[in-house]
Parts: C-alpha cells; sequence; structure tokens
C-alpha cells in the first residue's frame, strides 16, 4: 500500500486520538475510516503473530455498510494499510508518541 497512491491520511480534529483515512483505490475510492482498537494476538505454538482490529466507517462512498464490513478483500486492504503504517513508524524509529494513549500496552 502507498500513502498518497492507495491512500490518505486526512485532516482530523485534535481532540481525536485516531486518523481518518480515505482510500483511493478501486473499487473503494472514496470510502473513509478509522482505527479504533489494535492488538497483536500471539501464537507461540506456531511462533506467529497476528495484527486484530476494529474501525469506524466514517464515508462509505458508494458502499453499503453491511456489505463492506462481510467484504474479505475490503478487510484485506485495511490491514495491510495498518501494517504499512506500523512498519514506517518502527522504521522511522518514531516509537516514543503515545501522548494520547496513557494505557500500558497490552498484548493478548
Amino acid at each position: 500500500m502507498i500513502i498518497g497512491e492507495d491512500f490518505r491520511i486526512l485532516e482530523h480534529d485534535e481532540k481525536e486520538t485516531t486518523l481518518p483515512i480515505e482510500l483511493l483505490l478501486s473499487p473503494y475510492n472514496g470510502v473513509i475510516f478509522k482505527y479504533n482498537t489494535v492488538s497483536i494476538k500471539e501464537d507461540a505454538d506456531a511462533d506467529t503473530a497476528k495484527i486484530v482490529f476494529s474501525y469506524d466507517l466514517i464515508e462509505m462512498g458508494d458502499h453499503v455498510e453491511t456489505v463492506l464490513r462481510k467484504d474479505e478483500r475490503f478487510n484485506d486492504v485495511l490491514g495491510l494499510i495498518l501494517n504499512r503504517m506500523i512498519l514506517e513508524t518502527v522504521e522511522s524509529g518514531d516509537l516514543n508518541d503515545r501522548e494520547n494513549d496513557t494505557e500500558e500496552f497490552i498484548e493478548e
């Protein structure tokens, strides 16, 4: 996923703790959402981890909310965007920006 080509981060109210994201790729162009919760589920036996997230749909464009939520490709796209954003944060070294999150990180 490429910022500015597949999705873009929108301006937001400073009171909000998560950023609205607009999808630019077809067939989801115009859909705007924001992540709510993000957690990591580890499977120690398989030596793997999975990112689990929830989101709010803000604008659905020409789509119906129930259809989007059941659309496996749509949910995969949101997962890829989240993965991209996490990797960019890690690569930039900016891991200390938690001023809006006062809760301790808890692995599930």
